[in-house]
């Protein structure tokens, strides 16, 4: 099984963000079509489904609120049918600059509805990939930059990136909220002076920090969307970043509490072993590692030895990795650790020396204001007062980055939201997860809750993606038949495939609290052979 490690996953998604923009470029700087292979400039009159170019152009004229176009061309490529690529900016203050841009298919190809994704971490940068994806099924699609342009060549990266926050608060209301509402509304006068008629249903579909996007939408600006997808939201920001850092610090404190890859490897197969039977099929993953106890320990070395076990030192490391963070001197839960078979993937949080993430630039930049800061140093006691408390834009940190439980207004006008998590994440940990879901359902009952959400567990999956577990699922489509057809997901089919495209394995992902149970028939690494049962009791939890 291929498992992607953290750095491998940001590395993907870097070189995926830097050739799809590439491709994209060429839509409209290309003025020799046939001889590329990639994307063209449409020519007028190609085919019946070829985007007319004074339609599109003439969405240069529009007058947006706080918006304006600044280009719009027909173009064809990348395997979609032919659209209209409409750059627009929208300036809410005198400090914004939100590039966004919306792909519109032919009139003949549209089906009527209306798509958005955006990025994760810090990230400033427009997201392709979905784009592309969505196109492909018809939707008008857009995407926006949050805000800001981030930097690749920064000691944080360009996930991590946070010097564009930099005493500059209105940049940081674009980036927790603001801009993904602005490009929403611009985007639909687009597609309605386009198509000359609203979008049917309107979806936002991220994950990561894209996915803590996606919960301001829906508790700040609940008629955006009629459906929106959260895929593993670190939408308490705070306690996200605050988490991570505590996880990443032991390896920093010496060598010593480092966890080398090949133990991560013996750990994670001593934790997998251990409560891989839970659900009762020994197949590699574990269904719901909560019910899982184990303990690092039992690799404890014994005298003369150093294969096959770890060190005190990096059995402590283990467990605070495990134990997440509580704060110091109290019994306050910050943030919770991450889960038994996630280990696969800790090898930029227990093995390498640089902080990682988007912790070090936050405390920098956003919170202390202090570009020499040494997030090392972070006092998770006082610390943790002082940047919840900062003021930005009015609010307090807390109060602008971190998502209020609150769906009711969403919930009033007919929203759906469905939010996934995979339970080997280790950059949010996946009980943030279950705790968003048991405040809505205490603020809103169990019914209340049904009526407007559901959540998906997904074993063995890291963080947003990779993983041993099934990791290819249609969320989409499963929004599409809750919003459209009245037909809530009880359950999404998620797959594995080899390199070359074969189904390896296939499992069902339950809606929460539900879990999959093997029927102790027929081949384990296929859905037939599950079904979706009650968990078991919470004296395993």
């Amino acid at each position: 099984m291929n498992q992607t490690t953290p750095m491998n996953r940001t590395a993907r998604s870097q070189w995926m963000i830097a050739t799809l923009g590439a491709a994209v470029l060429a839509l409209t700087a290309c003025t020799a079509p046939e001889s590329r292979s990639d994307v063209r400039e449409a020519r007028s009159g190609m085919g019946s489904d070829a985007v007319k170019r004074a339609d599109c152009s003439a969405l240069v004229q529009l007058k947006l609120a706080d918006a304006s176009v600044v280009s719009a061309t027909a173009a064809y490529g990348l395997g979609m049918p032919y659209i209209c690529r409409v750059v627009g900016v929208a300036r809410p203050t005198s400090d914004s600059n939100i590039n966004f841009e919306i792909w519109l298919p032919a009139a003949s190809a549209w089906n009527g509805k209306f798509y958005s994704a955006a990025g994760a971490g810090s990230i400033g940068a427009l997201m392709y990939e979905p784009m592309v994806s969505s196109v492909r099924r018809g939707y008008a699609s857009m995407t926006q930059d949050r805000g800001h342009a981030s930097r690749p060549d920064t000691s944080a990266g360009l996930f991590g990136d946070g010097e564009w926050a930099f005493k500059r608060p209105e940049k940081i209301v674009d980036w927790s909220h603001r801009s993904q509402h602005v490009a929403t509304v611009a985007s639909k006068a687009i597609i309605s002076a386009f198509y000359g008629s609203e979008a049917k249903h309107s979806y936002f579909e991220s994950c990561s920090a894209g996915g803590h996007l996606a919960l301001m939408e829906a508790t700040r600006y609940p008629q955006d969307y009629d459906g929106i997808i959260a895929g593993a939201p670190g939408d308490q920001w705070t306690h996200t970043l605050a988490g991570r850092l505590w996880a990443a610090l032991p390896a920093r404190k010496g060598k010593e509490y480092i966890i080398p890859t090949e133990k991560l490897a013996l750990l994670n197969r001593t934790a997998v072993q251990a409560c891989d039977a839970l659900d009762g099929v020994a197949d590699g993953l574990i269904e719901d590692p909560r019910a899982c106890k184990f303990d690092p320990s039992v690799l404890q070395c014994k005298p003369g030895s150093t294969s096959d076990c770890l060190t005190e030192a990096q059995i402590q490391t283990a467990k605070a990795i495990y134990g997440g963070l509580v704060r110091p001197g109290s019994n306050e839960r910050i943030a919770h650790g991450f889960m038994p078979g996630s280990e696969f993937d800790w090898e930029i949080i227990a093995n390498t020396y640089k902080l990682p993430g988007s912790a070090p630039d936050f405390l920098r930049f956003w919170a202390y204001e202090d570009p020499a800061y040494d997030s090392r140093n972070f006092d998770f006691d006082k610390g943790w007062d002082a940047i919840n408390n900062k003021k930005v834009g009015g609010q307090t940190m807390a109060e602008l980055t971190n998502v209020k439980p609150d769906l009711s207004k969403f919930r009033q006008r007919g929203g759906r939201l469905i939010r996934w998590h995979g339970w080997a994440d280790t950059s949010v940990a996946p009980q943030s997860s279950i705790d968003f879901y048991e405040q809505i359902v205490k603020q809103e009952t169990k019914a209340g809750a049904d009526e407007v959400m559901r959540l998906f567990m997904a074993p063995g999956v890291a963080h947003c993606r990779g993983g041993p577990g099934p990791n290819s699922f249609d969320m989409l489509g499963a929004l599409e038949g809750w919003v459209e057809k009245s037909t809530p997901p009880e359950r999404v089919v998620a797959n594995s495939f080899a390199s070359g495209g074969t189904l390896t394995r296939s499992r069902p992902l339950c809606a929460y609290p539900k879990v999959a149970r093997y029927s102790g028939v027929g081949n384990h690494d296929r859905v037939e052979s599950f079904s979706c049962v009650d968990a078991p009791s919470k004296r395993a939890l």
